[in-house]
C-alpha cells in the first residue's frame, strides 16, 4: 500500500471494506467503519470515516478485505472507474486506453484484476455519479462526491501522484455523459440488389445463389476451412450481403461439403467475415460489394446473357483472406522438432535445474526437464511477481511420455530441490479426491504446486458427465476458477457448511501432470476445448525410448540451486502481512520487450478471426501463456542480484516455444480429440494408416476392436469424405486392397 499517494493518506476520508457472499459465487463489497468494529461506514457521513493509518491497522489486524476511500463535495477528488477494461489475456481495451492517456494522473488496479480506477483533482462543479456502458460488462463510471471506493495500491502505469485533470474532466463529461439528443438515423447500407428495368439483371443475392451453384465443395482434410471461410467473405464482403441474407447460401453450399459443417461453425465464419475491413485480393484490399459493383459494370454491355460461369470462375482468382505470416507465425502447417535450442542454456534458476535433471535421469528428456523446472519457478514465484497488466505466474503444465522413459524424473527432482531447501509445503497432495482437498492445501499454502502421476485417470474422474458423482464434478469448474483467481479473492465452496468456506486471497495454483500420450487423448474430448481446461494447459511431450544413460550415483542437489529457491521462497515483497495480503512487485518490460509482445498479441487476435470456434478457444489463451512464460524466464535471474526486467530475448524464447506447443496441442487435438464413438474410431483408423500405405489385411490386424462390419461402414465413409483412398490392385492372384491418407501419401 506505499504506491498509495500521500495526497489521499492525508485525509481523513478512509474507512474499510469487506468481500460479502449475497449469494452464491457473487460477492459485493460493503463499507465499514475502521474506528467500530462489525459497524457499517456510510459514504454520506463523515462520523463513519477515518485516518488512514487507522483503516490500514483495522484491515491488517482483521478479516476485513481492504481499505477505502470516500469522495466528498468539499474534495477536490474524482475518480474514473474503468470496469472490465483489462481482457483476459491482460490487454487494455482501447476505448480504456484513450480515457488513461487523457488522464495523467495516478491510477490503480481494481481488486477483481479486470478494472482500473484514476484518482484524480479537478475544479468542475460536482456532479452525480455518471455512467456509460459499452459491450457486456465494459463501463465508464465518474464520481465526484458521496461515494466510496475500494483503494488497492497496485499501480498502473507511471504516474505516482495525484494530478489536476480538469480538462479531461470536461473531456469526460463531453464525450460519454453529453445530454442525448434524438437518435441519429441508422447507417444506410450501400444496397447491391437494383436490378436495371431494361437489362433484366440479377440482383446481388441472385447472383450469389449462382457462385454457390459452381463452386467446389469443401472437404475435411482437404483445407475446408480456408475454403469455406473463403466462400463466407465472398458472399459478404464480394456480394455485399448482410449474415441474414448470406445465412440461407452458406447453408445450402454446406450440405455439399464434406462433412457439412454445423450452423454453430457457419454462423462463426459469416459474422468473421462480416468483421473484415475489406476482401483481400491480388490487387489490394476491395470495398465491400467490389464483386456486385463489377457485374453491374459488365452487365449493360453483355445484357442479360452475360456469361455467370466464367463470371463466377473470376471469383475464385483473388488470394484467400489469409493473415499475412510473421516470423513466429510461419506459414507452413510442418509441426517440426521442439525448438530445443531455446531451452538450452536458459540463465539462471530454470537452466540450473535441467542441467541437473539431464545430468542425472537415466533416460534423459529435455522437454520434461524444462516443464518440471518451470512448474517449480512457477509455484515459487506465485504471489510475488505480476506484470503490468496484473497477470500472475501460474501454470497448467503437462509431461507425456512413453511409459517407461522416465517421465516421473522431473516431479522427483522437484520433490528433492524442495526437500533439500526445507520447503516441501509447496507440495500439495498427489491424489485430489475433491475441490475441498485443494482449497485446504491453499488455505495453508496459498501457492502451491500439484504434481499428478496418471493424470489422465484424473481427468476422466472429473470430466463433467450425467454419472459424474457432484463432489468430483466440482474439481474441473474449481480449477477453470483458479486459474483466473491468481491476481483477486476467492472464496472456496469446498463444503456444505458455508461458515468453513474461507476466502483466500490471489491463490496460486501450478500443476504439472504427467502421463503417456495416449492415455491422456483418450480422456479428454472436443467438449474439453471450448470449456477451457485444454486451452490452458502447457503440453510438452517428450522423444520417445533413450537409450539409457549409466549412472552409479545421483549427484547431490547444487548449493547454487538450493540457494536460488531459498531467495524466492524468503523473497516477500510489501509488508510482513504478505502472506495474507500479497504486494507483488511489478515486473516491467524493456521497450523492444513491449513492442514485441504487443505485435504478438496483435498476430493472435488476427489469427483468431479465421479460425474455427474449437482453435479459436485454444488460440485465445496463447497470448496469457506466452507473457507468463517471459515474465518466467525474467524471474529464472532474479536471484543473481539483477533487477527483474523482461528483456527481447525472454519475450523471442517464450513466444517460439508458446507457439509451437499450441501448434502442437491444436495439431493432437484434430487427431486425437471427437465428439462421439464413432468419430473416435475414424480417428483412430487414420492414426493408424498413419503416413504409410498399408494393405486392408494389415488394417483389419490392427482394428480387432472393431466388428468386421462396424470397421467397413467406418472405411466407407472415410473414402466418401476423402480422408482415406481405398483402391484394388491387380497381383496375378487374388486382388490387393491398399489404403492410405491423400493428405500424408502421395497417390502411388
Amino acid at each position: 500500500m506505499e504506491l498509495i499517494p500521500q495526497e489521499l493518506k492525508d485525509a481523513p476520508n478512509w474507512l474499510v471494506w469487506r468481500f460479502v457472499e449475497k449469494r452464491p459465487g457473487e460477492f459485493t463489497k460493503e463499507p465499514f467503519d475502521a474506528k467500530r468494529a462489525g459497524q457499517h461506514a456510510r459514504s454520506n457521513d463523515s462520523s463513519t470515516w477515518s485516518a488512514y493509518q487507522i483503516a490500514e491497522y483495522a484491515w491488517r489486524n482483521s478479516d476485513l478485505s481492504g481499505v477505502g476511500f470516500v469522495l466528498s463535495p468539499e474534495s477536490p477528488y474524482i475518480c474514473v472507474d474503468l470496469d472490465h477494461c483489462i481482457s483476459e489475456d491482460g490487454q487494455i481495451l482501447p476505448w480504456a486506453q484513450e480515457i488513461l492517456d487523457r488522464f495523467p494522473s495516478y491510477a490503480e488496479i481494481s481488486p477483481s484484476g479486470r478494472g482500473i480506477k484514476i484518482y484524480a483533482r479537478s475544479s468542475k462543479e460536482k456532479h452525480a455519479k455518471k455512467s456509460h456502458a459499452f459491450d457486456g460488462k465494459q463501463k465508464v463510471e465518474l464520481f465526484t462526491q458521496n461515494q466510496y471506493l475500494c483503494v488497492t495500491g497496485n499501480l498502473f502505469g507511471d504516474y505516482r501522484e495525484i494530478t489536476d485533470c480538469t480538462d479531461a474532466h470536461a473531456w469526460l463529461l463531453d464525450q460519454y455523459f453529453a445530454p442525448k439528443g434524438p437518435p441519429p438515423p441508422p447507417p444506410t447500407r450501400p444496397s447491391y440488389h437494383y436490378v436495371p428495368d431494361t437489362s433484366g439483371g440479377l440482383s446481388a443475392d441472385a447472383l450469389a445463389w449462382k457462385y454457390i451453384e459452381k463452386v467446389e465443395p469443401a472437404v475435411s482434410g482437404q483445407r475446408g476451412h480456408d475454403r469455406t471461410m473463403r466462400v463466407a467473405c465472398i458472399l459478404v464482403q464480394g456480394f455485399g450481403l448482410s449474415v441474414e441474407a448470406a445465412r440461407p447460401i452458406l447453408k445450402s453450399y454446406s450440405s455439399q461439403c464434406l462433412p457439412p459443417w454445423s450452423e454453430k461453425e457457419l454462423e462463426h465464419k459469416l459474422k468473421s467475415a462480416d468483421a473484415q475491413p475489406g476482401h483481400q485480393t491480388a490487387q489490394g484490399l476491395m470495398p465491400r460489394g467490389w464483386k456486385y459493383a463489377e457485374y453491374l459494370e459488365r452487365m449493360p454491355s453483355n445484357g442479360p446473357d452475360i456469361d455467370i460461369s466464367a463470371f463466377v470462375r473470376s471469383l475464385e482468382q483473388p488470394a484467400e483472406v489469409k493473415v499475412e505470416a510473421k516470423a513466429d507465425e510461419p506459414k507452413s502447417t510442418k509441426l517440426g522438432n521442439f525448438p530445443l535450442e531455446e531451452i538450452e542454456g536458459i540463465p539462471g534458476l530454470l537452466g540450473e535445474i535441467i542441467d541437473y535433471n539431464l545430468r542425472n535421469a537415466i533416460y534423459p528428456q529435455p522437454e520434461l526437464a524444462f516443464a518440471g523446472a518451470l512448474s517449480l519457478l512457477s509455484a515459487l514465484t506465485g504471489r510475488k511477481v505480476r506484470d503490468s497488466r496484473n497477470l500472475r505466474t501460474n501454470l497448467y503444465i503437462l509431461g507425456l511420455a512413453r511409459t517407461g522413459t522416465g517421465k516421473e524424473w522431473a516431479r522427483d527432482i522437484n520433490m528433492r530441490i524442495l526437500d533439500a531447501a526445507n520447503a516441501a509445503h509447496y507440495l500439495g497432495p498427489e491424489d485430489l479426491a475433491s475441490d475441498a482437498a485443494i482449497y485446504s492445501q491453499l488455505e495453508q499454502q496459498p501457492s502451491t504446486l500439484f504434481q499428478l502421476d496418471e493424470v489422465a485417470q484424473f481427468f476422466t474422474m472429473i470430466r463433467s458427465g450425467p454419472y459424474t458423482p457432484s463432489h468430483l464434478g466440482k474439481i474441473n469448474s474449481s480449477l477453470l476458477k483458479l486459474y483466473t483467481s491468481s491476481n483477486k479473492p476467492m472464496r472456496c465452496t469446498g463444503y456444505a457448511d458455508a461458515s468453513r468456506n474461507r476466502i483466500i486471497n490471489e491463490p496460486h495454483v501450478v500443476l504439472y501432470g504427467t502421463n503417456n500420450p495416449d492415455g491422456l487423448w483418450a480422456a479428454l474430448s472436443k467438449k474439453s476445448l471450448t470449456e477451457g481446461l485444454v486451452g490452458r494447459l502447457l503440453v510438452f511431450e517428450g522423444r520417445g525410448y533413450q537409450i539409457a544413460q549409466k549412472r552409479a550415483t545421483i549427484e547431490t542437489i547444487p548449493q547454487t540451486i538450493i540457494d536460488a529457491v531459498r531467495w524466492w521462497i524468503d523473497f516477500q515483497p510489501g509488508h510482513v502481512l504478505s502472506s495474507i495480503n500479497p504486494q507483488p512487485i511489478t515486473v516491467p518490460y524493456s521497450g523492444d520487450a513491449s513492442d514485441r509482445m504487443d505485435k504478438h498479441i496483435h498476430e493472435i487476435n488476427l489469427r483468431q478471426i479465421d479460425e474455427d470456434p474449437d482453435h479459436a478457444a485454444v488460440w485465445s489463451r496463447s497470448g496469457e501463456k506466452a507473457k507468463k512464460l517471459a515474465l518466467l524466464f525474467a524471474c529464472s535471474r532474479a536471484h543473481t542480484g539483477e533487477d527483474i526486467v523482461v528483456e527481447i530475448e525472454d519475450v523471442n524464447r517464450a513466444i517460439k516455444i508458446n507457439n509451437w506447443v499450441t501448434r502442437k496441442l491444436l495439431h493432437e487435438c484434430e487427431e486425437q480429440l471427437a465428439d462421439n464413438e464413432t468419430e473416435s474410431n475414424k480417428k483412430k483408423i487414420l492414426r493408424i494408416v498413419g503416413s504409410k500405405q498399408m494393405t486392408m489385411n494389415e488394417l483389419t490386424r490392427k482394428t480387432q476392436f472393431l466388428k468386421s462390419r462396424d470397421r467397413q461402414e467406418l472405411l466407407n465413409d472415410l473414402a466418401e469424405g476423402g480422408d482415406l483412398i481405398m483402391q484394388q490392385f491387380e497381383t496375378g492372384g487374388r486382388p490387393k486392397v491398399m489404403l492410405w491418407r491423400p493428405d500424408r501419401v502421395r497417390t502411388p
